[in-house]
């Protein structure tokens, strides 16, 4: 009688199928059910450390020693210290132009003239010249003119108050235009010229 051998290559194969078809069965979702979502295959990828020497970590930059910041507020407040004595330095060498107190004022005048022909500036020995009005203007060999209208500082004050204490003060006042001398437009008048010492008999009183 003869027998059959079944070929060992064939029932590998069979087996294989046979495993695949199980394994498909086995990952097909039921019906009405959702499939789960596959995880990325970056998700648990490793963290890439590119860059990670780029900026130090938190406790790379060490903080400044203590003596070092000492030292340096040490040498600010030397410093600002020495700043100080200077700008009192300056001010006591000032200090006396506290009590100096300087004024003054000008006073401008506009002098605007008329004559008739007996008063005129033009009139000579025999009254005016033909031709020529008692208000006309006529330039004279000198240099001068017969314009008798014109601007003039009438009147200027420079006054200086110097009170050193609380007891004494000097004034000095002048007329600096050129109203005083010997003769008329020269020199210089002084004013006013005073010392004078006080006395405080009490906080509103003073003599």
């Amino acid at each position: 009688m003869p027998m059959w051998k079944w070929p060992h290559t064939s029932l590998c194969f069979v087996a294989a199928f046979a495993a695949t078809g199980t394994a498909r069965a086995q990952t097909q979702p039921a019906p009405g059910v959702a499939s789960p979502t596959p995880s990325p295959t970056w998700a648990n990828a490793p963290v890439s450390t590119s860059g990670s020497q780029l900026a130090p970590s938190a406790g790379a930059a060490a903080a400044p020693a203590t003596d070092d910041v000492n030292a340096r507020v040490r040498a600010l407040e030397a410093e600002v210290a020495a700043m100080r004595a200077e700008k009192a330095k300056g001010e006591s060498k000032l200090e006396w132009l506290e009590g100096l107190k300087m004024t003054g004022f000008v006073q401008p005048q506009l002098v605007f003239q008329t004559f008739n022909a007996a008063g005129s500036p033009n009139a000579g020995a025999t009254g005016l010249p033909a031709g020529i009005g008692s208000n006309d203007v006529i330039a004279k060999a000198d240099g001068t003119t017969t314009n008798a209208n014109f601007f003039r500082l009438r009147r200027a004050r420079l006054k200086t108050e110097y009170m050193p204490t609380d007891f004494a003060k000097f004034v000095f006042e002048i007329d600096p235009g050129p109203v005083g001398g010997p003769a008329p437009g020269v020199g210089t008048i002084a004013r006013n010229v005073e010392a004078v010492g006080i006395a405080k008999w009490m906080p509103d009183i003073e003599t």
